[in-house]
């Protein structure tokens, strides 16, 4: 599990595509995940400083490819069916394609304060909410 590579999955999707579907559909009804695809290697990866020193390195998690095939799968499914029922607020932008929270939190400040209040007041500061 851990030695197959993106590029090799890649290049037999349509043999093991099949094979895949039945294994993640079988997890999905059985509600079981395999104990297989839920470890992780932790490899440490140096940021600065003395390479003797372990303070200066930070763990890195990398997970089997078959496992975040598997997860990307269960995401896209949660959102089809989250917005097709309509079960996401208006305003929950984490984990949600197409919407970026610092630019959606910026255009709504503009629209629902700042340009309201700059039509009655010419002293507003955008930095003083």
């Amino acid at each position: 599990m851990w030695g197959i590579s993106v590029t090799v999955i890649t290049s037999i999707i349509d043999l093991i595509a099949p094979h895949l579907a039945i294994i993640f559909n079988t997890c999905i009804d059985s509600g079981v995940f395999p104990d297989l695809m839920k470890y992780s290697k932790v490899i440490p990866l140096f940021k600065s400083g003395s390479t003797l020193d372990p303070a200066n390195y930070r763990p890195i998690s990398v997970l089997p490819t078959l496992s975040k095939i598997f997860e990307k799968i269960i995401l896209d499914q949660l959102l089809i069916f989250f917005n097709t029922n309509k079960l996401l607020h208006k305003n929950q932008f984490g984990f949600t394609r197409g919407r970026i929270f610092c630019v959606s939190t910026l255009l709504r400040t503009g629209i629902e304060y700042l340009i309201p209040h700059s039509l009655d007041n010419t002293d507003v500061n955008p930095f003083e909410m």
